[in-house]
């Protein structure tokens, strides 16, 4: 698939902000949007730099996972195997509400997937559900300071 202008500003950013804020709070890292908007938007360069080689499906999540982490660990100081636990776990999760609610979308406009792809702007607003319960997930657990699960798991 390729990604679009529209793709980029309207889905790709506010997700790549969610991605790393749920990233950040499973790490217990205090938000500072500085970082945290220069991690999300090069963790999104290189999501597109991947998807522009035309490479298998799924290969740009584990280039987005490595560079996550790196970044994380580069400009927040947390250690590598940390931060790329935290992002493997943080790009599943995505994974797995972008499916549920690209379902949802589907069955609720009854469109099929190909229909939905086809209007790039469609395509952009059916991902913004699931960004914003990962942005939800990630304030709650930022609350919560659930951070000392990372740490019961002796990572």
């Amino acid at each position: 698939m390729r990604l679009t202008l529209a793709d980029l500003v309207l889905q790709g950013m506010p997700e790549a902000l969610a991605t790393v804020a749920f990233c950040f709070a499973l790490l217990g890292i205090r938000w500072r949007w500085q970082p945290m908007l220069v991690i999300a938007a090069g963790t999104l360069a290189i999501i597109y730099i991947v998807r522009l080689l035309h490479v298998g499906f799924g290969v740009h999540t584990l280039f987005a996972a490595i560079g996550l982490a790196f970044l994380i660990t580069l400009l927040v100081r947390q250690p590598l195997r940390k931060a790329l636990i935290a992002a493997i776990a943080t790009l599943v999760t995505v994974g797995a509400l972008e499916i549920g609610w690209t379902l949802a979308i589907m069955r609720l406009w009854n469109v099929d997937l190909t229909a939905l792809r086809r209007n790039d702007v469609l395509w952009a607003l059916a991902g913004l559900p699931h960004v914003a319960v990962l942005f939800l997930l990630a304030v709650f657990i930022a609350r919560r300071r659930n951070a000392a699960v990372f740490a019961r798991m002796g990572l």
